[in-house]
This record gives C-alpha cells, structure tokens and sequence, in this order.
C-alpha cells in the first residue's frame, strides 16, 4: 500500500504543479514581456515485481513478473513565443519583433536580460527599465534632447541644442541564447544566464539572426487565455480523481487491517 500512496501523492504533486504555473500565467497575462510557463510532466522509473499467475495441473504455483510504474514527475519549461504588440505611442517603449533580449546592468554589476522593453529616462537622462536598471549598452540623453528616435535597427537619434542638430546618441544592441529555455527567470521580467541557456551573443537588432526593434510598442504576454482556462479545467479534474484514489487506497487499508484483526 505504501508503494500505491507514494504513486498517487507524485500524481497530486503534478497536478499541483500544474496549477501553480497556469495561475501565474493567469495572473501575467497583461504583464508587458512575460512568457508562460508550462509543466513538463514524465513518468517516472519503473520496477519489476514478481506475482502469482495461477497454477499448473501439477498444482504447482506459476510465478510471472509484473512491471509496475512509480508515479510521476514534472519539471518547468518557459514557452519564449513572440506577444503581440500594442502601440503606445512612446519612444523608448520598445519590443523585440523576433528573437533576442534587451540588456539591463543589475546594482551588482551583472547583466541580466528581459523582453520587457518599456524604458525611461532617468534623472541623469540614461535610459532605464521600471526598476531602475540602466539598458546596456547605456544610452544617454544629453539635456534639453527633443524629438528621440529609435529606429528598427536600434539606432537611437535625437535633436539636440538650439539648432536641433540631429545627433545620433547610441545603438540598442540585442542578447541571443543557444538555449533560451535554460535560462533562470529571477522575476520582474528578468532572466539569468546558466550553463544550460548557453552564453549571451550580442548585436545589432536585424542581423545574425536577432530581432528587429520596435519604437512606440510594448510587447505584451504570450499568455494564451483560452488555452490556460482548458489546462486549469483538465488538471483540477486530474486532482480531482487523484483525491478518489487517495480515498480509495485508505479504505483498502483499513479493510486489510479489519481482516487481519479479525
């Protein structure tokens, strides 16, 4: 009975699991650059156990093997599928249109990387994400700067000075991974490079092929409502019926302990 209750806990730790990352994905859904996430659900080992399959004419027992699953098991994959775009009008909301993260300088000096491309000049006129993180390589906005462009190639040109000289103030460069599904999401919208996503290759939006960018968008989430409403349906079900099962192995046990007591 013991190997029977390990088998149906696995099943009510992946449905759990299910149901974890389909309401963070529901939850996310209008958060600009978030990627889903989905369980990645295996079966686990299996093991050999020898049983009785009757007897011969002889009566002699007849012993056979019998290979017995031990449950499940899942893991987490996060599904980097383009959002659509919504327009806002901003220069410096931008979205990558393809593949390729923009990179953000964290207080310790590390890189990390995001698609959330909604950016801001902050009090010394560089641009910055919502939590402050500087976009590398930096771009600076001199003083009194009108009339800012960025456009697909990442070139970022604005008016400067009484003349409204037109001066070209940096150039957006893209990250690309080998593996971007290995990468370690650390929240906020911002991912970590790992042995499994591979190390970042940077360059210019529209080339090797990264990305192109888009000024005056936000990348929305690539949350599917409709898909995670049906996953929500089908894996409180499976809960469901791994509870009867649950029930079930306890009222077997408490026959088998009524027939010995008896």
């Amino acid at each position: 009975m013991s190997a029977l209750m390990g088998v149906a806990a696995s099943g009510l730790q992946a449905q759990q699991l299910r149901m974890d990352l389909i309401a963070n994905n529901i939850a996310n859904v209008n958060t600009p650059g978030f990627k889903a996430s989905r369980a990645e659900l295996r079966d686990n080992s299996y093991e050999v156990r020898t049983v009785s399959v009757g007897s011969s004419a002889a009566n002699i027992e007849v012993i056979g093997e019998a290979v017995v699953g031990t449950g499940v098991s899942g893991t987490t994959r996060r599904l980097f599928g383009q959002g659509a775009l919504q327009s806002t009008e901003v220069a410096t909301d931008l979205a990558v249109v393809g593949e390729g993260f923009f990179q953000v300088r964290l207080t310790d000096g590390s890189t990390a990387y995001t698609r959330d491309g909604v950016f801001a000049a902050d009090h010394e006129g560089a641009l910055v994400n919502g939590d402050g993180y500087r976009l590398e390589p930096a771009i600076q906005l001199p003083a009194g700067a009108y009339d800012l462009s960025i456009d697909s190639l990442g070139t970022v040109t604005a008016k400067v000075g009484a003349q409204g000289t037109l001066t070209t103030l940096g150039t957006i460069e893209l990250a690309q991974f080998q593996n971007p599904a290995g990468l370690a999401a650390e929240g906020h919208g911002l991912f970590t490079v790992t042995e499994v996503s591979g190390a970042a290759r940077t360059g210019a939006p529209g080339q090797d092929g990264a990305g192109a960018i888009a000024s005056g968008s936000r990348e929305q989430s690539n949350v599917d409502l409709a898909s995670e409403l049906t996953d929500l349906i089908t894996a409180q079900r499976a809960y469901s019926m791994m509870l009867k099962v649950v029930q079930s192995i306890d009222e077997m046990t408490a026959e088998a302990i009524a027939m010995v007591r008896a």
